[in-house]
């Protein structure tokens, strides 16, 4: 007597296999643009953050140290990078550019604290800068950081300045 006892081979058959990769596909299809999405809106929502405190620091060593203290592009008019006084260099995140103007519609060269806090006598016009996402990817807000003559610092989504908004390059 031969007792062929065969075990069961337990598997995947080909048609649960093409049925798992199409829902990958689909999932994949839906999700990457919503995650391109997320992730330039996070680059925007980072920078605006690093230049806010940025300034805010520069605005605090200012009150701190009785003196003025400079915040500046990193290059000449260019503000995707920056400093605080002789310090270092800070980057915008990713594919973002930063543009500074101020209420009278001149480029921002620098921005000074004053011992007090406030941007000086010498400026009595509010501060804009645009963070912008340069990338091709649809549907991204970009912010603004607003600094008023008296030295507050905020990030908003729209500026609601009479003759200030947020100003991006067209992409």
């Amino acid at each position: 007597m031969s007792n062929k006892n065969y075990n069961k081979i337990s598997g995947f058959t080909l048609l649960e296999l093409l049925v798992t990769i199409a829902v990958i596909v689909i999932l994949a299809t839906v999700g990457v643009p919503a995650f391109r999405t997320t992730i330039a809106n996070s680059r925007i929502e980072s920078t605006s953050n690093a230049l806010r405190n940025s300034l805010v620091t520069a605005r605090n060593k200012a009150i701190e140290t009785a003196s003025r203290v400079e915040v500046s592009p990193g290059n000449v008019g260019d503000w995707n990078s920056w400093k605080v006084g002789s310090g270092q260099l800070q980057f915008a995140l990713g594919a973002t550019v930063v543009t500074g103007k101020t209420s009278g519609n001149s480029n921002i060269v620098d921005v000074t604290f004053t011992e007090d806090g406030s941007l000086g006598e010498e400026t009595l016009e509010f501060q804009v800068f645009s963070v912008c996402y340069t990338g091709s990817v649809d549907s991204i807000k970009p912010k603004a950081v607003v600094i008023s003559p008296g030295g507050l610092i905020l990030i908003k989504d729209e500026v609601q300045l009479v003759d200030l908004s947020i100003s991006c390059p067209e992409s």
